[in-house]
């Protein structure tokens, strides 16, 4: 079977996971969609990494998977033994909040980072890196371009949703699909999913508010208040998507506690009404762990840009971004979503 090979740029706590559930021999248990464009999970290949921290850089990426300021308790990762953590781009500073858990020394583009794509034969460039760097995801994209590689931005950096972007991609014949991924079961889906129906059974959304607590580096990060407005405005804009304009909603990582590690904790809130304006609310807590969450969606997601590109596809396809991602050009429900993804891939 034809594999898709793919270079990862960022290698925080969802990458290991993704190692992980790559390693095993057998088919990982929980996987969400065995076969997506005929691929299955053995079927995706990592062949190059990029990262900023110096304890990662020139690792094998299975053991800068699990390298600090990574928080993940993994064993027995063997995918990625024989790549080598490559230096990665940096142009933005790192946050206030996330400074000190980072060892960094260089702020630079290094020149050879379209030429490790090219000679490791990557098709897709997966962008994982941590929140806020807008001008640093911007450079892998042109890198991207550069090296004739599809890309993948799991982070909330305006990139699939870019039109200026996009045409370069679809000039260049290039799949790119994002912004800010979508965790499988995580706080904006449950968030989406409940208005969705709500909905379904005829009763109106009012308001409704989801805070979240989180350990590991990106809830850290999201702590800096330009990050937490931009998460927040991103949050929101899905979240209204299922019940228009009017709806009421507050919505927003509010604080950090180191020792959760990967672990989060959302509160939500809702109000609806029925019959005669007859009041219902909801008062709902959730606990995941924010890795995995994004385990099945980045192999989805990976598996169907592969078979985009095979049927020459190229620019921000809806269908993925819809899927897997939070900010996109043409936002659609949670259900319409997954039913139009697993209509054009899952066979």
């Amino acid at each position: 079977m034809e594999k898709v090979k793919v270079a990862v740029a960022g290698v925080g706590n969802s990458i290991a996971y993704l190692l992980k559930t790559l390693s095993l021999k057998e088919e990982p248990k929980g996987i969400w969609h065995q076969k997506v464009g005929g691929m299955e999970v053995k079927d995706i290949e990592i062949v190059a990494a990029f990262d900023i921290d110096e304890r990662k850089i020139g690792k094998p990426l299975n053991e800068a998977a699990l390298t600090e300021p990574n928080v993940v308790n993994l064993n027995d990762i063997i995918v990625g033994k024989d790549v080598m953590v490559q230096r990665g781009i940096l142009l933005d500073e790192i946050s206030y909040f996330a400074r000190d858990k980072l060892r960094v020394t260089k702020k630079e583009t290094p020149k050879n980072i379209s030429k490790v794509l090219e000679d490791s034969g990557a098709e897709v460039l997966l962008l994982t890196i941590s929140s806020g760097l807008q001008k640093t995801s911007e450079a892998y994209a042109e890198q991207a371009l550069n090296a004739g590689v599809s890309l993948i931005n799991a982070t909330p950096s305006t990139i699939a949703s870019n039109l200026a972007i996009v045409k370069k991609f679809e000039e260049a014949k290039l799949i790119v699909v994002g912004d800010d991924l979508m965790s499988q079961f995580g706080g904006t889906a449950l968030h989406r999913g409940i208005l969705n129906f709500m909905k379904l059974r005829g009763i109106s959304a009012v308001k409704s508010y989801q805070v979240d607590v989180g350990g590991g580096l990106e809830s850290l990060n999201t702590m800096d208040e330009g990050l937490k407005e931009l998460k927040k405005n991103i949050k929101t804009r899905a979240i209204v998507s299922e019940v228009g304009d009017s709806y009421e909603v507050v919505t927003g990582t509010t604080d950090y506690v180191e020792f959760m590690k990967n672990r989060r904790v959302s509160h939500f809130w809702f109000e609806a009404e029925g019959l005669l304006g007859k009041k219902y609310t909801i008062d709902l807590l959730l606990t995941t762990e924010d890795a995995p969450n994004a385990t099945n969606i980045l192999l989805d997601v990976i598996r169907a840009v592969k078979h985009s590109m095979k049927k020459g596809e190229y620019g921000a396809v809806d269908e993925i971004c819809n899927f897997g991602f939070k900010k996109t050009l043409n936002q659609e429900s949670i259900e319409l979503a997954v039913k139009e993804f697993e209509k054009k891939y899952c066979f």
